[in-house]
């Protein structure tokens, strides 16, 4: 393996040039605060629920991520203003966690942002391409999970 290039660490290479292109976007808007991708996980989910009472539980087990990890991105989270926490009205023992105005604001700008990089990524591929790419991706996620 030594002479052909590592298939992870092209995944993990293509990964750091897609968040070298949205923080070179984000500072083009003099934006001081970027979001991390699991921040911008929360916030999805958040958006998409917000008619519900989303307790840090709820998070952990629809991201996937250990009570810990969503106890410190909350944290910061909270830190920047960008979610709120407030005693549930159905347990005063539970906080709700929902997102502030203005970040709902910034959620939206940075979808627009990861649309745009998303056509800029497609241009010079087939929809073809495009289907393959995705399929090994998978197949990649689960050898890996074997």
């Amino acid at each position: 393996m030594s002479k052909e290039k590592s298939l992870l660490f092209s995944i993990k290479d293509l990964e750091n040039e897609i968040k070298k292109n949205l923080l070179k976007e984000e500072s083009k808007n003099n934006d001081s605060y970027h979001l991390s991708g699991t921040q911008h996980r929360i916030m999805k989910y958040l958006i998409n629920h917000k008619d519900e009472d989303v307790h840090q539980n709820v998070l952990e087990k629809e991201l996937n991520l250990t009570r810990s990890t969503i106890s410190g991105v909350l944290q910061t989270m909270e830190k920047h203003q960008i979610i709120e926490r407030k005693k549930s009205k159905l347990d005063t023992r539970t906080k709700t966690i929902s997102l502030s105005n203005k970040s709902e604001e910034k959620y939206i700008e940075g979808k627009n942002k990861l649309i745009k990089l998303e056509k800029k990524a497609r241009k010079n591929l087939t929809q073809s391409e495009i289907n393959d790419f995705i399929r090994i991706i998978n197949i990649i996620k689960e050898s890996i999970n074997d």
